[in-house]
């Protein structure tokens, strides 16, 4: 069969055939709709250029840098990890090398791995927010963005509530507040809480009732820590190696012997906290049948208590307890401790004396009077200075208005010593 003889195109510049372009008669009434050609996207063709990880480069920096140039070319979240395991070197890629097969494929447990590799912890961030250094010939506004870097991966918002974060800055002020030795031990047990955090601190620190730690009467030795191993191993001390009943026997010893002590010490400190009370304590001996006010809790809250009654007492139940009859409450008769009672006195409602001193005495706003005087003899002249207590703030607005009254009075006047 012969070959078609082949057509020839004209040529364009370059060495490029140019087709022709089909007409209408050669296609009748269906000329196919000739879409454009579909341009490549740009970014496609053009990925960014990445240096690879380098050893003695921030490995910080550099996962910084990753991160948002992804963000800026719009890389696929899923991605990630194939692109930056492909720019890891050195350390950073035996530790990718390392990873269990099934996490390797997630960007954060890499990131993860990689920066334990190099000892980069939440410890570290939060160091370097804290530290008052500024790297040389960084300005202001760039040491605002990396305090604000770093106080964000220290306490990563966007993986803790409100609750977690606060936690977060109790548990670092806590660790603060305890003696050096006890800080130690403590973080090498890294606890997530202030309350696991205190828990593990009442292990360690001796209690000043019983002269001991909790740890030591519950086991009969001392706590052994990471540094202690870490001393044992330096020492070459290795513990004596004993049977099973030999260790109950000299168990039981040492609890015996920790026992005696420790009642001793809790019998001096309970006397030392019965004289430090009864130092402000006064006897009180109440009657049958005589009226009393009661210290109960307001009815808008439980936390604030006022002096309510007068009720009666029914009975002493013993030296300082007492039955009261509280005919409006759920329980009429209630079992109450002496030091929430207050004898009540009758306000005497009849005056006696001329009128100018009833009208005075009766006055709804305290005033001074010139009818009687009274000098009051110091015998010191130091001023009584009261420290400083916080007031509930349902009632800071009641308290302002009693002060501006009293000041409006000249019963008090502003202070200017200075003391404050």
């Amino acid at each position: 069969m012969p070959l078609p003889t082949p057509r020839t195109f004209p040529q364009a510049s370059g060495g490029r055939a140019l087709l022709p372009e089909p007409t209408k008669e050669q296609y009748g009434d269906h000329v196919p709709a000739l879409s454009p050609p579909q341009v490549p996207s740009f970014r496609h063709h053009h990925e960014p250029q990445i240096p690879d990880f380098v050893e003695g480069e921030g490995v910080e920096s550099f996962f910084v840098r990753f991160e948002r140039i992804a963000r800026t070319w719009g890389w696929q979240t899923n991605e990630w990890a194939v692109r930056v395991v492909t720019l890891l070197t050195g350390k950073a890629l035996e530790a990718y090398a390392g990873m269990d097969e099934l996490r390797s494929g997630s960007y954060d447990d890499i990131k993860a791995a990689v920066l334990s590799k190099y000892n980069v912890t939440e410890e570290t961030y939060r160091l370097r927010c804290r530290s008052l250094m500024i790297p040389t010939g960084e300005s202001l506004k760039e040491t605002y963005n990396r305090i604000k870097g770093l106080n964000k991966r220290w306490m990563r918002p966007e993986t803790k509530s409100k609750e977690q974060v606060g936690e977060t800055i109790i548990l670092e002020q806590y660790l603060r507040v305890l003696r050096p030795d006890v800080r130690v031990w403590v973080k090498e047990n890294q606890p997530q809480t202030g309350e696991e955090a205190a828990r593990l601190a009442e292990r360690e620190v001796p209690q000043c009732s019983t002269g001991f730690s909790p740890f030591e009467l519950l086991f009969g030795r001392q706590v052994r820590g990471p540094l202690d191993v870490l001393k044992e191993g330096w020492t070459a001390e290795e513990p004596a190696q004993c049977n099973i009943a030999s260790y109950i026997l000299q168990m039981r010893d040492k609890l015996e012997n920790f026992r005696t002590p420790a009642k001793e010490y809790l019998s001096a400190a309970q006397q030392r906290q019965k004289v430090w009370y009864d130092t402000h304590a006064r006897e009180r001996d109440l009657e049958p049948g005589q009226k009393v006010l009661v210290l109960l809790p307001s009815g808008t809250s439980k936390l604030l208590a006022k002096w309510q009654g007068p009720y009666v007492v029914t009975r002493k139940l013993g030296p300082v307890t007492y039955e009261i009859l509280c005919p409006e409450r759920k329980q009429p008769k209630q079992v109450l401790h002496v030091n929430l009672l207050r004898e009540f006195k009758e306000r005497v409602s009849d005056l006696y004396g001329p009128t100018d001193v009833k009208e005075q005495a009766m006055m709804e706003r305290p005033g001074r009077t010139e009818i009687l005087t009274h000098n009051i003899i110091l015998k010191d002249t130091t001023p009584v200075w009261q420290k400083p207590y916080r007031v509930p703030e349902k009632m800071v607005e009641q308290l302002k208005s009693e002060i501006e009254a009293m000041l409006e009075m000249g019963i008090i006047e502003p202070s200017n010593s200075g003391r404050f």
